[in-house]
């Protein structure tokens, strides 16, 4: 079962286990290690017998169809002995649920750049044939480069137990993320764990009413996408595709808009956790001790030593965090020094673990 496994681990022969970030009724996530080729990865598990493993593996398969920067890939699913999983690029970042936690929202222009990015990329996607199906604010990160990452293409729906087909979910989402990024709360139609956008008679109000300061165009798109009229038909492609196009003629010229949008994320380390956390880098092993010469005679501290517990008696951990060449074991520990002065009082044996 997908339980039993802890850090350290290794998954197929490749992936060592490295952070459990969540854990919920959607499976696992967790930055691994891929040791083949030394990179980081996000890994999602879930147990072979599980009802959605089969739509999970199809929905990994289907995300390969649409190349675009913005997404971070799939690069493995398989199921692994009692355990389903599906390994995706790395990504760092802040993501859009964080950036809006604390009731923060995005300048306009980036608001409705961010949402251009994303609506163009998912308009590549359904032009294929394919839809994200959950493009909650949890899944929209803006890195250190200020670039815009999408997660989950198809995967994160099926993770869930909903279609990824949908369309038309994606494009009430996107109106939803542009809303959140304005209005610090969501009006979309997946799931989000951002505050509720206010309703008035069962209607998500206008960003204008919930948040001054909010350009007409933006609250107009909102309105339109989220609230269709028959009157209003004709009046906008509601389409990824069109979305994405009235967002970037509102935008204009987008030079410096990255860097300008990276001088406003919180400083993450001091403030706010991230979806998917800055990596450490990997340390060395350190080298192999010299071999002790055959003719070499052991010492009497040495035989002390032996009725110790050595370290093939205890539980083994992965050495990655390890800084030095050795750990330090306290009282119980051997010192790396000479042998103990020959007029020492012997100590009593201690018992074997």
């Amino acid at each position: 079962m997908t339980g039993a496994f802890r850090p350290g681990d290794v998954l197929a022969r490749r992936y060592r286990l490295v952070d459990l970030l969540v854990e919920s009724g959607s499976g696992r996530f967790w930055r691994a290690h891929d040791v083949v080729l030394d990179r980081h990865v996000a890994l999602h598990t879930i147990a072979a017998d599980d009802a959605r493993s089969q739509a999970l593996l199809d929905a990994a398969r289907a995300s390969t169809a649409v190349a675009d920067r913005r997404l971070l890939r799939v690069l493995d699913a398989a199921v692994d002995g009692d355990v389903c999983y599906v390994v995706n690029e790395w990504g760092s970042g802040v993501s859009l649920d964080i950036l809006v936690g604390g009731g923060q929202v995005l300048a306009p222009r980036h608001a409705a750049w961010v949402v251009a990015q994303v609506a163009d990329s998912v308009a590549r996607a359904h032009a294929a044939g394919i839809g994200h199906g959950r493009l909650a604010p949890e899944n929209v990160l803006v890195d250190q480069h200020g670039q815009v990452r999408v997660i989950g293409m198809c995967v994160d729906a099926a993770l869930h137990g909903v279609a990824y087909d949908r369309t038309s979910t994606d494009v009430t989402d996107l109106a939803g993320l542009l809303y959140c990024a304005l209005t610090a709360s969501w009006a979309g139609a997946s799931r989000s764990d951002v505050r509720a956008a206010p309703v008035d008679h069962g209607h998500v109000l206008r960003p204008r009413r919930v948040r001054a300061g909010v350009p007409r165009p933006l609250d107009q798109l909102c309105d339109l996408v989220l609230h269709p009229h028959a009157d209003t038909r004709g009046r906008l492609d509601v389409t990824a595709a069109g979305i994405a196009e009235r967002l970037t003629e509102f935008v204009g010229d987008e030079a410096g808009l990255p860097d300008s949008l990276v001088a406003t994320l919180p400083p993450v380390r001091e403030r706010f956790p991230t979806s998917l956390p800055p990596v450490p880098e990997i340390p060395a092993r350190p080298d192999p001790p010299a071999p002790v010469p055959a003719d070499e005679t052991p010492t009497a501290s040495t035989t002390a030593v032996a009725d110790l517990p050595t370290e093939a008696a205890l539980p083994a951990y992965d050495d990655d965090g390890d800084t030095g060449t050795g750990t330090g074991t306290g009282a119980g520990g051997a010192s790396s020094g000479g042998p103990s002065p020959s007029r020492a009082r012997p100590k009593e044996p201690r018992a074997r673990p």
